[in-house]
């Protein structure tokens, strides 16, 4: 589709002709379908006609506090399934088509599928965790897609147009995720010419961007107001008595959100005061101490605040059906608004910042960075280096006078 002047209402009607020709069933549409008439609304209340990226990224940041800067892995999956929708008809709206996202079993084209199938051995082969290889099965299912809309049939066609092309083709993701993409474009890129999938080495065709995770400072709650968040929930109830476990956790033993979510109670050694776990993102094992608090605010809620249920996992939902939580956004949101703490414009405030905090106050205590390593469950000091930013008394003193 050539870019120009089209009405957001065409759009999307262009968009729907286009998905039920398609994979895409009457009950996937249906959920697209109530998130673009809202769209719809928000356009017209604005008196904005015409469909652009921008427009679509203003409906996710005023309705939705989304930013394109923000990393779309860390907000709950409501926030997440906008997102996509809005990002179908920027897809559509820059290049005619819709992207499937396939987050299970991948087919890849005959063309490349032997080059993507030895570029992810590989990958796996020189270090990259379990994380980065989902990351770069999706990088490369959108390559596949992108290279059969533009009728490529063989690897070796591509060129420095195409993957300009291709570069541009991601604008309507975050930056981090583009980032990550292109990264792992040039590295294919490389890789394809070494094992001869293609004659020349095309990876300085494709452009560096700006390193995201590199050039801002990471949000973190001063113990003040993490006193004041802790401070305003009510522990009087069996929610509360979860909430506060939970953030609890977070602040002190600095666990993600997922290894949070996926604590079992075979996973906590009560006699020996250790909780050891396997974490989802690494695969590695990880055993950090029980601290007291901690553990009277989980015994705090297993006796006095969790139904009964069959649920193996700590921490569980307390409505029907009774599983495990799959998110803490909600829950970390409710009890800062609560707290009334002060959030400086684009400040993230999700359970992650938390564990900001913890590695700020450790570094800021001396603790020596392999140390901070281990308790952050990070495969390498490399990625711990991130948090140093955050010490703001040693950026102090690396600071220079002004003459």
């Amino acid at each position: 589709m050539d870019v120009g002047a089209i009405s957001v209402e065409t759009l999307i009607s262009e968009v729907e002709k286009f998905m039920t020709s398609g994979e895409y069933g009457y009950r996937d549409l249906s959920h697209y379908q109530r998130t673009w008439k809202r769209f719809i609304s928000y356009a017209a209340e604005r008196g904005v006609r015409y469909y652009s990226v921008q427009l679509g990224c203003d409906y996710l940041r005023d309705c939705y506090q989304y930013d394109l800067e923000d990393d779309i892995s860390q907000k709950n999956g409501y926030v997440k399934r906008i997102y996509r929708h809005i990002q179908v008809l920027s897809d559509f709206y820059l290049h005619g088509v819709v992207y499937k996202h396939r987050h299970k079993e991948y087919v890849w084209p005959e063309c490349v599928s032997d080059l993507f199938e030895n570029f992810l051995s590989w990958a796996q082969n020189h270090g990259k965790g379990p994380g980065a290889i989902k990351n770069a099965k999706a990088f490369l299912n959108r390559l596949a897609q992108y290279l059969v809309s533009e009728g490529i049939a063989d690897f070796r066609e591509i060129n420095e147009q195409t993957i300009d092309g291709f570069v541009k083709s991601l604008s309507s993701y975050s930056l981090r995720t583009i980032v990550g993409m292109v990264d792992d474009f040039r590295l294919l890129l490389e890789f394809a010419y070494r094992n001869e999938y293609h004659s020349r080495n095309l990876k300085k065709a494709c452009p560096r961007v700006r390193d995201y995770k590199n050039t801002t400072i990471p949000s973190t709650f001063s113990e003040d107001d993490i006193k004041q968040v802790l401070g305003v929930i009510d522990r009087n109830g069996p929610i509360g008595m979860r909430d506060y476990a939970i953030i609890l956790t977070a602040v002190r033993l600095g666990l993600r959100e997922s290894d949070i979510l996926n604590l079992r109670f075979s996973n906590i050694d009560w006699e020996n005061g250790k909780i050891q776990i396997i974490q989802k993102k690494t695969k590695q094992p990880l055993c950090l101490p029980l601290t007291d608090d901690v553990a009277w605010a989980i015994i705090d809620y297993l006796r006095n605040g969790r139904p009964g249920c069959d649920c193996d996992y700590v921490f569980v939902r307390h409505d029907r059906p009774i599983t495990h939580l799959n998110s803490t956004y909600d829950i970390v949101q409710k009890y800062i608004r609560q707290s009334k703490i002060s959030l400086p414009p684009g400040k993230r405030h999700g359970l992650h910042a938390l564990r900001h905090s913890l590695a700020s106050k450790m570094l800021e205590q001396g603790i020596a960075l392999p140390t901070i390593s281990g308790v952050l469950g990070h495969l390498s000091s490399d990625t711990t280096k991130y948090y140093l930013k955050i010490d703001v008394n040693q950026l102090r003193q690396c600071a220079l006078e002004v003459e």
